[in-house]
């Protein structure tokens, strides 16, 4: 009932930014996706902090928020039902601002949750030195796990990766 009592754009903007854990403005432009003008996102949180709905910061600069999880619940539910074509998009959004803000372990489950393994692998493929060099072995790991083995054949940078992991664990 209150979601149906919120303006058509705040009820957009609540049910298209839902995919996501943790909001920003910037990264809620680029998922939500409405042709916005630069400072929407951060002035929709603003308005949705100010209207006490169900948001919550997560630093004393109130430039990161998080839903309250029955609240993030209840509104992925909605959106599944009413704009489920449009989840892929928006978790491909979501994937693409967070593969270029450097969180790579995001942009990969957006990516997963998008349904759209080519793009994923692709993300692993393009992201491997990175890993490495960081050290975030773990992180790979996970990410190979996940991936069907068909993307990794079809890349021999990630079977080799795939084949040193092995190595690894053998010892």
């Amino acid at each position: 009932e209150m979601l149906h009592q919120q303006p058509e754009d705040i009820r957009q903007f609540l049910l298209r930014s839902s995919i996501l854990d943790v909001l920003s403005g910037s990264l809620c432009e680029a998922v939500v996706g409405l042709d916005t003008v630069s400072g929407y996102g951060t002035r929709m949180l603003n308005q949705l902090e100010h209207l006490n709905l169900f948001i919550t910061p997560l630093d004393e600069q109130h430039q990161w928020f998080r839903f309250h999880n029955l609240f993030a619940e209840f509104l992925r539910h909605m959106l599944t039902e009413t704009h489920a074509a449009e989840m892929p998009l928006l978790h491909i959004r979501a994937a693409t601002w967070f593969e270029q803000h450097s969180n790579l372990d995001q942009a990969f489950k957006h990516g997963l949750a998008s349904g759209d393994m080519e793009w994923a692998a692709n993300l692993m493929d393009r992201s491997i030195e990175v890993l490495i060099e960081t050290g975030e072995v773990s992180t790979l790991t996970h990410w190979i796990k996940h991936l069907p083995r068909k993307h990794i054949r079809q890349r021999p940078r990630l079977g080799l990766a795939l084949l040193v992991l092995l190595i690894r664990v053998a010892r």
